[in-house]
């Protein structure tokens, strides 16, 4: 009896120190913790996790968040994809959310969860690790945009080196003309190109080549005064005009 009442304190001992040893991993983790009901309320929620959310304690977080699905997920809409595939799967690596902070600034987390069930195979609750991963998103945009700049550039190359080309290539100044404006569309989305011979002497201009819109006095072979028009201010300033629509 007394070698039964030793292993039976023994393994309680043992299973406290199991508990103990629990929740200090749960409250000092890097990582945010949580489990939280199906439907979309935290049951539990670590120090970790409430530091990454930007709330001074767990308490502080489970007091303000009363439903995950609007108050935790940037996109509601996000949470449905998460418990369909959680409910599918049982189980979720790596799954990136854009989720609010207490001040209402905007974070990348990624989420691992799991199912955790009873012993008739239902729902008890979802258990899941969370870690912020807003620098690595960062990181990610910025070299996705550096390639596509690059790429742009390379391609911009391209079409000006085809335009050098082109104007070189034929003493057919209409050829020339038309070929420029397809190699230049490459380059910028415009409605309208013209081609302007200026004779500065007599400050006149006289369109050589129009593609596009119709615009009154400014057909091919119009000639009109340079006085209070675009090239009039691009020769006084010897630099490029962007007009914008209004």
């Amino acid at each position: 009896m007394n070698a039964h009442r030793r292993k039976s304190r023994n393994e309680f001992k043992n299973c406290g120190e199991k508990r103990a040893n629990y929740r200090s991993i749960f409250e000092n983790a890097i990582e945010g913790f949580y489990q939280s009901t199906p439907e979309g309320q935290f049951l539990v929620v670590n120090a970790a996790l409430a530091r990454i959310l930007g709330y001074d304690s767990p308490e502080d977080l489970l007091g303000h968040v009363q439903d995950i699905n609007s108050q935790y997920y940037a996109c509601p809409e996000r949470r449905n994809d998460f418990r369909k595939l959680l409910e599918s799967e049982g189980i979720i690596q790596n799954f990136e959310s854009e989720v609010l902070r207490k001040d209402g600034g905007k974070i990348w987390v990624s989420t691992t969860a799991r199912i955790v069930r009873n012993e008739k195979g239902g729902t008890l609750y979802y258990e899941g690790i969370v870690r912020d991963i807003s620098d690595h998103k960062m990181t990610a945009e910025a070299l996705k945009r550096s390639e596509e700049e690059a790429r742009k550039l390379a391609a911009d190359k391209m079409v000006m080196a085809e335009i050098g080309r082109v104007i070189g290539s034929t003493l057919n100044i209409e050829e020339v003309y038309e070929r420029f404006a397809q190699e230049t569309r490459k380059l910028l989305d415009f409605d309208r190109i013209a081609i302007n011979l200026i004779d500065e002497k007599k400050w006149m201009a006289i369109s050589a080549y129009v593609s596009g819109r119709e615009v009154p006095g400014r057909g091919a072979g119009d000639i009109f005064s340079l006085a209070g028009s675009a090239n009039e201010e691009i020769l006084r300033t010897q630099k490029t005009v962007i007009v914008l629509p209004v």
